[in-house]
């Protein structure tokens, strides 16, 4: 793992896994060179985030399972509040969003997941679905690969330990875990700057996709038993040689497979679930792109 800044690892590095869960953006794991201790943010204590942040970022998001049951009925709009105190956030998610968080004393993961719940809910006029509860876990797949975060068909969203490594980095130098965003997006030099927030937003993707379990890659629905793959299929065939959809994903992510397919590509389930977390972020998507998303199911935004 490099120490600096300017030798962030290449990140097509990713392993397909083929198991009964579905799996985004899996990868080989590497373990973060752990920053020197320092006071304030100095030169080295930036390095050291920027490693941690990368190290996180390699590992990809994980088990998206769909479930479609609001249980709480929301409001269209909701205007975001942050909390000064955990009490207050908690208070927040639950009375505002259904959603509740058992982050422990994490102030600023539960204003950052409430603002996005927020943001999902508000530009999807209070018909998203969003998480029963929230959870710092690891998440792994049924081979045990590790990811980033996961959702279950129990709409549990849980945090996995590369993403509390992220805060707890943080921590140790001073930082919220926004500032941390921040320096990650100036210092990584990645194609995918967004990279931890848009991994909440492409859970949420998944989340809000209705069938998508039936959208997953070949091999995901092969280790089912999943005999009926004429969607993945019909997907794959749409956007072979469609070079306005590869090069829009080339451009904004890294995650591949090991033989170099783009992971936003390998099914409509992934290519929704990116789409989604680009168009959240207010990124412009192609014509060609919305097509497909659409055609698929993608979720209505706006």
């Amino acid at each position: 793992m490099p120490t600096n800044f300017n030798t962030l690892p290449n990140r097509n590095i990713y392993q397909p896994t083929i198991n009964t869960s579905t799996v985004s953006n899996p990868v080989k794991k590497e373990t973060a060179q752990q920053p020197q201790t320092e006071k304030g943010i100095s030169k080295k204590a930036l390095v050291g985030i920027g490693a941690s942040l990368a190290a996180a970022a390699t590992v990809g998001i994980l088990l998206a399972k769909g479930n479609f049951r609001q249980a709480k009925q929301l409001a269209e709009h909701i205007d975001f509040k942050e909390a000064k105190t955990m009490d207050e956030a908690v208070q927040f998610a639950k009375e505002n969003l259904g959603v509740k968080l058992q982050i422990g004393d994490n102030l600023d993961v539960a204003n950052f997941l409430n603002e996005i719940f927020v943001d999902v809910n508000n530009k999807m006029k209070g018909k998203a679905v969003l998480p029963k509860k929230v959870k710092m876990q690891a998440t792994n797949a049924t081979d045990g690969l590790e990811g980033f975060a996961s959702w279950n068909t129990k709409r549990v969203l849980k945090l996995g330990s590369d993403f509390e490594a992220i805060v707890n980095i943080g921590k140790e130098k001073g930082l919220t875990l926004k500032e941390c965003i921040e320096y990650y997006k100036e210092f990584s030099k990645d194609k995918d700057p967004n990279f931890i927030t848009r991994a909440i937003y492409h859970e949420l993707g998944h989340a809000n996709h209705k069938n998508f379990m039936k959208m997953r890659r070949l091999p995901e629905l092969k280790a089912d038993g999943n005999k009926d793959t004429h969607l993945t299929e019909e997907f794959l065939q749409d956007v072979k040689d469609n070079k306005v959809v590869h090069d829009f994903f080339d451009k904004n992510t890294s995650t591949r497979l090991d033989d170099g397919t783009i992971y936003s590509l390998s099914s409509p389930a992934e290519f929704v679930a990116d789409t989604f977390s680009f168009k959240m972020l207010g990124k412009s998507i192609p014509e060609k792109v919305e097509k497909i998303y659409q055609k698929f199911g993608g979720p209505v935004i706006g």
